[in-house]
């Protein structure tokens, strides 16, 4: 194996190695040619003090296709973060600055210049869709880089666990004797279930993917607030139909729904 690093190319040797390069992964790009996911998108970060907020801090907030594929808030300490998710290529930063508009005309959310910020590639096709890319051969991938991110755009808690799995199943591998690939697929069952099910639309309606209680809190809103979440439900549904995960993310439900578990064989 090699690798570049500041000083050049420097050569390895491995029995096996764990990718976690995250969304934009070259390992992953090697050693499944020609199936890299796609679409890939791009998620903008800021964080901002705040002049005037009429946003709940206790929630995180989320805006289905506003003017990008998903944006969202939520209170950073004594500051409000921001973020916004478009497809790559089409020109993030004026729609962040769109959204900022648009809090402010909508919510009278009034905020100062951020203080810090953040962008990088993203990829919520794998885990909407349930098809993870483990690995290959001696090759294991974990994190972003085997498509495993929760809502809203948080992976590190999936990198950390998925990597913790990766290491346990090289060393009993390497204990017993066997490929650690076929040991890792089996550990990362329940994560890979755990990971589709916070972005299945069914198991947020039927079950609870999520540590909040999501169907409590809907019953606690008032019929107007029903509909309008309602609305925005069918709102984020139809911004998943030109990439075609709608109809296959209202089968997986389905599925899991009838027999507590999705379909094997959906991984790459």
């Amino acid at each position: 194996m090699r690798a570049r690093g500041p000083d050049g190319e420097i050569a390895y040797q491995c029995r096996w190695l764990v990718g976690a390069d995250g969304a934009g992964s070259s390992v992953r790009s090697i050693i499944y040619p020609g199936l890299e996911p796609t679409p890939v998108f791009r998620a903008l970060r800021t964080v901002h003090r705040v002049i005037d907020n009429s946003l709940d801090p206790a929630h995180v907030h989320f805006w289905p296709d506003p003017i990008g594929l998903l944006a969202w808030a939520h209170a950073w300490d004594d500051r409000l973060a921001l973020g916004i998710l478009r497809q790559e290529g089409e020109g993030i930063s004026e729609l962040h600055d769109r959204f900022i508009d648009s809090l402010e005309r909508e919510h009278g959310v009034r905020l100062a210049p951020p203080d810090e910020s953040a962008d990088g590639r993203v990829l919520i096709g794998p885990a909407i869709t349930n098809r993870y890319m483990p690995g290959c051969g001696r090759v294991l991938l974990t994190g972003e880089a085997a498509g495993f991110i929760n809502p809203p755009l948080e992976g590190i808690s999936t990198a950390i666990s998925t990597g913790a799995k990766a290491g346990e199943a090289v060393a009993r591998a390497h204990n017993v004797g066997v490929e650690p690939l076929k040991l890792y697929r089996e550990l990362l069952a329940k994560e890979a279930r755990a990971c589709t099910d916070k972005w299945n639309p069914t198991r947020l309606l039927f079950g609870s993917p999520h540590e909040a209680d999501l169907r409590a809190g809907f019953k606690a809103l008032s019929q107007d607030a029903q509909h309008a979440v309602g609305g925005d439900l069918m709102r984020h549904m139809k911004t998943l139909k030109p990439y075609g995960w709608t109809r296959r993310s209202l089968w997986l439900g389905l599925i899991r729904f009838l027999t507590g578990r999705y379909p094997s064989g959906s991984w790459l």
